[in-house]
């Protein structure tokens, strides 16, 4: 990432992410991704192709814990962003795609 910051290190570029890795995983049926990113300051991000809205949320939930200092803990972030308020018996939750991912 060294090479790259030096070339990109201008004042246009705000942020640079170095993508890690991705994962797939399903909840009930919804295939669902989960990106592992990793900025310039050498801590780690996550991102979620959707995002869990129960029937008693007004909207879906974005965890805004979203850096982390070491891969575990950015999977650990991303897990708690999908289950924290899941219900499985909750015939009336849906799962929204992401803006973002």
């Amino acid at each position: 990432m060294k090479e790259f910051l030096e070339i990109f290190s201008d004042k246009e570029t705000v942020q640079s992410y170095k993508f890690i890795e991705e994962f797939i995983v399903y909840i009930d049926t919804q295939r669902i991704g989960v990106k592992i990113e990793k900025d310039e300051y050498g801590r780690y991000h996550h991102s979620c192709s959707h995002h869990y809205q129960g029937s008693e949320q007004a909207a879906p939930y974005v965890s805004s814990l979203c850096i982390a200092n070491s891969k575990k803990e950015a999977y650990i972030n991303a897990h708690r962003e999908l289950l924290s308020f899941y219900n499985a018996n909750d015939e009336n939750k849906k799962w929204v795609k992401s803006g973002y991912y």
